[in-house]
């Protein structure tokens, strides 16, 4: 009898801590609790728990419920749906370790854009497998996801947001952006902050015809706290003719070589503002010479930037050496003609 009251005490332990409805696929009961993490697809939402659901007492009544036993009043249900695909991955219900990987009720009803959602599931997402999504307004979407470390097989096809997808993932390794694609409007702002481990390349050249965001939101820090990355390929981007901030957008890419713009790149939308584009090169001390070459050739096309004082490549964060450096090159004479100085 003490054998049979420690574990009757087990599985009640087990079902107040693991046999909850997100740790059971959709459609499983399991102990009376019916399961509400689906598999990826993008759509569903997380359903609800009844108070029934929630309870802590066993009903006995469990899907194909196989034993029941009584003692002190207390019933337990023992049934055949505690299997390793009906368990979410690596959560263990008596003895079971589970494998079932969910799902979208997660990613859409938990995280939610905007940087709200479940911060307990936020912290404990380490890796994204197959969330695929259609013209959706990604974010904030992973936002502050500090254990996440790769991002894989997401197809993501036109995006209208990604403003802070990324920022705050300090420990993301790995994002294949292959399958990532975006809208002409998308918001790009702080898409990537804090990436601090991501390496040698973020590679964008897929995305093409970007315009800017109708909401005004342009390209501020969208790079920014990228210590590691060396190469960033945003040459389809568009001609950014909309953005009216590129502030910090590579602030602090300590270690980024190379940028590729696009050829056309067109900024004539930046603001006359003392913040519209400083610092935008913050800390980029390795840039080549091509990469400050081709900065020096967008600069002309800032036309509503009147203020001389504002029109000068220390504002946009460039050291003294790389301004003695840029007098050098072939684009320093238009740069000059349109009004910029070193600002040293």
């Amino acid at each position: 009898m003490d054998a049979l009251n420690t574990k009757i005490k087990s599985i009640l332990t087990e079902k107040i801590n693991k046999i909850r409805p997100e740790n059971i696929k959709s459609g499983v009961n399991i102990l009376g609790i019916n399961g509400n993490v689906t598999e990826l697809n993008g759509e569903t939402k997380t359903v609800t728990p009844t108070t029934s659901q929630q309870t802590i007492t066993p009903t006995g009544t469990g899907k194909n419920a196989l034993t029941q036993v009584t003692v002190n009043g207390v019933t337990s249900a023992i049934d055949n749906n505690i299997t390793a695909g009906n368990i979410k991955k690596d959560v263990i219900i008596l003895g079971v370790t589970g494998t079932f990987e969910g799902g979208a009720s997660e990613y859409n009803a938990k995280l939610e854009h905007h940087g709200y959602g479940d911060t307990a599931l936020k912290l404990a997402l380490s890796e994204v497998n197959g969330f695929n999504c259609n013209n959706k307004n990604m974010s904030g979407m992973f936002s502050g996801c500090t254990n996440l470390t790769k991002v894989k097989n997401c197809i993501w096809s036109d995006c209208s947001g990604l403003s802070n997808t990324f920022s705050a993932c300090n420990n993301l390794v790995d994002i294949d952006l292959s399958l990532i694609t975006i809208t002409y409007a998308c918001a790009l702002n702080a898409a990537f902050t804090g990436c601090s481990k991501l390496a040698p390349k973020i590679d964008l050249s897929h995305w093409s015809g970007w315009t800017g965001s109708p909401s005004g939101q342009g390209l501020t820090a969208m790079f920014s706290g990228c210590t590691l990355v060396e190469e960033i390929d945003i040459s389809n981007l568009g001609n950014c003719q909309q953005a009216p901030t590129i502030n910090q957008m590579f602030y602090n890419c300590t270690h980024l070589i190379t940028i590729k713009f696009p050829s056309n790149i067109n900024l004539k939308n930046v603001s006359n503002t003392a913040n519209s584009f400083s610092n935008m090169f913050y800390g980029c001390t390795n840039l080549d010479n091509n990469t400050l070459n081709a900065i020096l050739g967008f600069l002309p096309t800032m036309t509503k930037v009147t203020t001389a004082s504002y029109k000068t490549l220390a504002r946009l964060g460039l050291t003294s050496e790389q301004a003695t450096v840029c007098q050098t090159l072939s684009n320093w004479a238009a740069a000059s003609a349109a009004g910029w100085t070193t600002g040293y």
